[in-house]
């Protein structure tokens, strides 16, 4: 088993681009300027590969460095024997360890979408982010920031450059015929588990300066890097912050919104400044209804970042389908593929989205949706024309009421810090400009969240009033009739989907993380008929009381922290000889914050930060047994998956250590764990049945079931003569027997 940290805030870094052992080798090309070398595409490889086990340099002839991590830092771990799964596990160290593979992500590609050219001139350093999905579903969010180096290229053959880094000025003066001084771009990239965008885009900043000043030391300054942010624990839902120093930078990893869902480190008020409301509840729609959809936009800085808001957004619902939010121009025949997608790319692929059937283009740059509908093919102007786009798009509007109480709430958020701050002193340090500036984002981001949340309560109300969590069924024929007529196309595009599908489940599921807090929102019935807005209700089950829009977001507003503490992580580097090693330093500091505040919500929070560190430092007992403690409190923060796993890896010699456990044979979690992980996952999932009135004859206990779920009748007698009423062709007995079931149904209606 390998120790990992399961909640670090990086994984892995990676370094794309050439330097002088892998040279410059240009792409063939079928255009004739091919000799101009700086319009030429060359090709980038990967130079470095570093996690918190090893440090490997693939275009190096020293591909891996063993000295890596430094010894005050290492951990014993153990490697599978994958013969079977609770094969004999044997001892090993780092240097035999097996490193993260990240070559089947195809992350080069990722770094330079558009190719990778020389240049004549230094642009400025970008950043960008990007997402890489595995066959297998999971996800790992990225970010990237491109630096220039200068560097003399000499030809050694046709399309073959030898690259030597410009070490001096004196060398402009002394470049011989052959050679010639360029910029090359180096990409760094930080890939991590959760979608820490603007702090990885921190982080970057801070090691890309030192690099480019200390460019001698490239896997010296690399590897400390690496040291620090592969260590930096990310907090559970709670009121704890996790806060390290990078630089001349103090960085805060802040918690999530709520339990379940996956941080939010964008500001969601751009979308607003990007996008009208009416176009954002567009997209949100199409989404529900899992359109294929791609976003564009000049800036591919842009595309993560946006789509990523719209998937905070559209929470609880999530998107489990195909999801690249940057497609390499390479790779743009990606976007033809069948299926339910999601991508992003160039704004210059418009006229090549524009022939795919079926596909819903959203122009960031502009704010329009863009379909590429049969009409839309004869519109020659489509790339440049965005006046009346909606026209060829129908797209279902959201219910009237939900989307006025939405508006009314938004009015109230400030999403403009320079407006909101502007009448306050200046921040007189970059640290505290830097806090003020993430207090804001926070805070404007926990209202959005809250905002949307209460636009599905209000949407999705009634779902729960069709939704037989006995019967895991729910009735969707009589829920569409319950409708208004002008309403029930978005219902009926929005029903028929597997999202919601997954949505039920959630509602029936009791350890959905969300689930409670939607059935505690659910509006309650106003005994005028009317909204709270003042717009005439046409369903009393859908008005909102007097004072429900304001307290629905206060109810809301009380799963989010009010008061939150920033836990300072001891340093990492600096500290040699250290006696106690970092993990364990941790562990005594969260014990420290406890004292500090004893809350319950703080306590789950350090239990469950201390256990993911005994974990990762070896300590596999403690840390389930300090999970175990979690668990009791009747916490939901207690990570059933990751327990699973690990109990799954552990060897024969201390599975026999922990049955002999007080906590683990009183604690019947532990006995539900030691079953099979795909047998454990189903049995705590149920799945709601959404089936309409069968299509093919069933016999008769199908039809039984069907009968039962769909509120018909429940007495088996009546169920059973029913069905040979239906089946058996005898008009007098047929009369008679559907005449005594419409006077049942009548009772036991009334």
């Amino acid at each position: 088993m390998s120790y990992e940290f399961h909640n670090s805030l990086v994984d892995v870094v990676v370094v794309v681009g050439v330097d002088s052992e892998t040279g410059l080798k240009f792409m063939p090309s079928p255009s004739q300027e091919s000799d101009d070398v700086f319009n030429s595409e060359y090709n980038v490889r990967l130079l470095a590969v570093i996690s918190d086990k090893s440090a490997r340099y693939p275009a190096s002839t020293e591909s891996r460095d063993y000295t890596y991590p430094p010894s005050e830092l290492r951990v014993k771990q153990y490697k599978r024997n994958t013969l079977s799964r609770r094969a004999t596990i044997k001892a090993a160290y780092y240097g035999q360890s097996e490193e993260e593979s990240v070559e089947e992500y195809n992350i080069p590609t990722l770094c330079f979408p558009d190719g990778a050219y020389l240049y004549t001139n230094p642009p400025s350093e970008k950043a960008h982010s990007f997402v890489l999905t595995h066959i297998t579903g999971d996800r790992k969010y990225a970010t990237c920031l491109t630096y220039y180096q200068t560097f003399v290229a000499e030809m050694v053959k046709e399309e073959v450059y030898k690259i030597e880094p410009e070490r001096f000025s004196a060398d402009l003066t002394t470049l011989q015929q052959a050679q010639f001084r360029c910029f090359i771009p180096t990409c760094v990239v930080l890939v991590s588990k959760y979608p820490y965008f603007e702090v990885m885009k921190d982080c970057l900043s801070c090691v890309v300066s030192k690099l480019k000043a200390k460019s001698l030391e490239f896997k010296t300054v690399l590897q400390e890097f690496a040291l620090t942010v592969t260590r930096v624990p990310v907090p559970p839902y709670g009121p704890l912050n996790v806060g390290f120093q990078m630089g001349m930078l103090h960085i805060d990893v802040r918690a999530p919104l709520s339990v379940g869902r996956l941080p939010i480190d964008v500001h969601l008020g751009n979308l607003f400044f990007l996008f009208s409301v009416e176009k954002i509840l567009d997209i949100l729609t199409c989404l529900l209804m899992q359109q294929n959809m791609v976003f564009v936009s000049a800036d591919i800085s842009l595309l993560a970042p946006t789509i990523e808001s719209f998937m905070a957004l559209i929470y609880p619902f999530t998107w489990r389908y195909v999801y690249v939010p940057l497609v390499p121009s390479s790779c743009l025949d990606l976007l033809e593929a069948p299926g339910t997608n999601l991508y992003g790319c160039h704004n210059s692929s418009l006229k090549k989205i524009s022939k795919i059937p079926g596909i819903v283009a959203v122009d960031i740059d502009t704010g329009n949706i863009l379909s590429a509908t049969d009409e839309c093919h004869n519109r020659a102007s489509l790339p440049n024309d965005h006046s009346n786009d909606d026209e060829f798009l129908e797209i279902p509007k959201m219910p009237t009421d939900a989307v006025y109480i939405l508006k009314q709430e938004l009015r109230k958020i400030a999403m403009n810090y320079e407006l909101e701050r502007g009448h306050l002193l200046t921040p007189l340090s970059l640290s505290e400009a830097r806090s003020q500036r993430a207090d804001f984002h926070h805070n404007c981001n926990s209202q959005i969240v809250a905002a949307f949340f209460q636009l599905w309560v209000h949407i999705f109300c009634e779902v729960t009033d069709f939704l037989k969590a006995e019967k895991k069924h729910f009735n969707r024929e009589q829920f569409l009739e319950s409708q208004a007529k002008n309403e029930r196309s978005f219902y009926s595009k929005v029903l028929h989907t597997d999202m919601f599908r997954q949505f039920l489940n959630g509602l029936i599921n009791k350890d959905a993380d969300w689930g409670q807090s939607f059935f505690r929102l659910l509006p309650k019935v106003s005994s005028s008929g009317r909204l709270c807005t003042g717009i005439p209700a046409n369903r009393l089950s859908k008005a909102i009381t007097k004072s429900s829009s304001g307290c629905l977001n206060q109810n809301i507003a009380d799963d989010i922290p009010q008061k939150t503490t920033t836990f300072l992580l001891p340093a990492i580097l600096g500290v040699k000889h250290q006696q106690v090693h970092f993990y364990q330093r941790c562990i005594e500091e969260l014990g420290n914050t406890v004292k500090a505040d004893s809350s319950s919500s703080m306590q789950a929070t350090c239990l469950y930060m201390k256990a993911l560190l005994q974990i990762a430092n070896g300590n596999t007992i403690e840390g389930l047994e300090t999970l175990n403690e979690l668990h009791v409190t009747g916490s939901k923060l207690c990570p059933l998956t990751l327990a699973q796993k690990v109990l799954e890896s552990i060897s024969d010699k201390e599975r026999q250590k922990l049955e002999k456990m007080d906590f683990f044979k009183h604690n019947s979690m532990w006995r539900n764990l030691g079953t099979d992980s795909k047998t454990f996952q189903y049995s705590n999932t149920s799945t709601v049945s959404i089936d309409s009135v069968p299509k093919r004859p069933v016999d008769l206990e199908a039809f039984a079931k069907h009968v039962e779920q769909l509120d018909i009748a429940v007495d088996s007698e009546v169920i059973s003569r029913l069905f040979h009423a239906l089946t058996f062709n005898k008009e007098t007995d047929d009369g008679e027997q559907m005449k005594g079931f419409g006077l049942y149904r009548q009772t036991r209606l009334e």
